[in-house]
């Protein structure tokens, strides 16, 4: 059949801009046959098939040409509503592309010595993706409508197509599981975030705390060297101060036990004139009620508040300091 003749087979689509589809058929000086099937024998993906077999889909084929930024097919297109068929790029470049939910990405990329569009014995119904002209194209275009014919007559190039089909369906279920994996990543990045977040939250609480609290402690500690004091009342200071290194009372405490710890602590300061402020932080060490009297029967007035006040400051920096250490160990594990 004259080539002007494959024409009709392809009426205009509706994305593919009127002014880019040229058809072969109305240009026969620029592309005869004969010409067409030197160059589908130079052709990297049809190089193996028969002159006979080359020579029939130069005279079935319709040339056309695309200028870049075209679509060449759109994602979720018809097939069969479509003039879409098979593809021999001859020149040019053009690029498939899939919107999974976050914009068009890039899947593969099609260049002459390639054969895209839709294969002999291909399933697929609509389009995967978007395919957008990269640089000026010019494909040969076999209608479906051919498709019998072509695998009864071209067993060669029916052949090529099916190895293309099967690669091209490798690399989008490829795609497809690296999507996956970048899914599974992104839960357990957020997952692991979130749980790094609390630690580290933390350790920048207790670095802040620490500051204060050693504060405190320098200004406690001035105020009991000018006091002056003797070397019994030193050990009992130190007696109540290592008190700050064994398990604090309150770990294995109900609320309702914690609440009368802190209220035992408070009358005791309160009868002996402190002031206090130290409540919270003796409230949390293991030092009793017995050890205060200890040291209350060594110290009093100021010099009892300077070293409760100095023990109390000193608990706390120990507190924080086994706190940024449990967060920072924690992290380690987490890592």
């Amino acid at each position: 059949a004259p080539l002007a003749q494959a024409e009709p087979r392809f009426p205009e689509s509706r994305c593919r801009p009127r002014s880019s589809l040229l058809q072969s058929a109305a240009m026969s000086d620029q592309a005869p046959p004969l010409d067409m099937v030197e160059r589908l024998r130079q052709h990297r993906a049809l190089a193996d098939a028969p002159e006979s077999e080359l020579a029939w889909l130069a005279e079935r084929g319709v040339r056309r040409r695309f200028d870049p930024g075209d679509h060449f097919v759109r994602q979720g297109d018809d097939w069969r509503k479509g003039d879409y068929g098979l593809e021999v790029v001859l020149t040019g470049r053009l690029s498939t592309y899939q919107d999974r939910g976050a914009g068009l990405r890039k899947m593969m990329d099609w260049q002459a010595g390639d054969i895209t569009g839709l294969y002999p014995f291909s399933r697929m119904q609509t389009v995967a993706g978007t395919t957008i002209v990269d640089t000026p194209l010019e494909v040969l275009s076999l209608s479906p409508d051919h498709f019998p014919e072509l695998i009864r007559e071209c067993p060669r190039i029916t052949a090529a197509c099916v190895h293309l089909m099967v690669d091209r369906a490798r690399i989008f279920n490829t795609k497809d599981l690296q999507d996956e994996k970048m899914v599974s990543l992104g839960k357990l990045t957020a997952g692991l975030a979130h749980e790094l977040n609390n630690p580290a939250s933390a350790v920048a609480r207790s670095a802040r705390l620490m500051q204060t609290r050693m504060g405190e402690a320098d200004r406690a500690a001035r105020r009991l060297a000018r006091l002056g004091l003797t070397a019994d009342q030193l050990e009992a200071v130190d007696h109540i101060r290592d008190a700050c290194g064994h398990t604090p009372a309150t770990v294995s405490m109900s609320p309702l036990e914690r609440a009368e710890r802190e209220d035992e602590i408070a009358d005791w300061l309160l009868g002996h004139g402190a002031d206090g402020s130290a409540v919270d932080t003796l409230a949390e060490t293991a030092v009793t009620v017995e050890a205060l009297d200890g040291l209350a029967s060594h110290l009093e007035g100021e010099a009892l508040d300077a070293a409760l006040d100095w023990v109390a400051a000193g608990c706390a920096v120990r507190t924080l300091a086994a706190e940024s250490e449990r967060a920072g160990a924690k992290i380690s594990e987490l890592v």
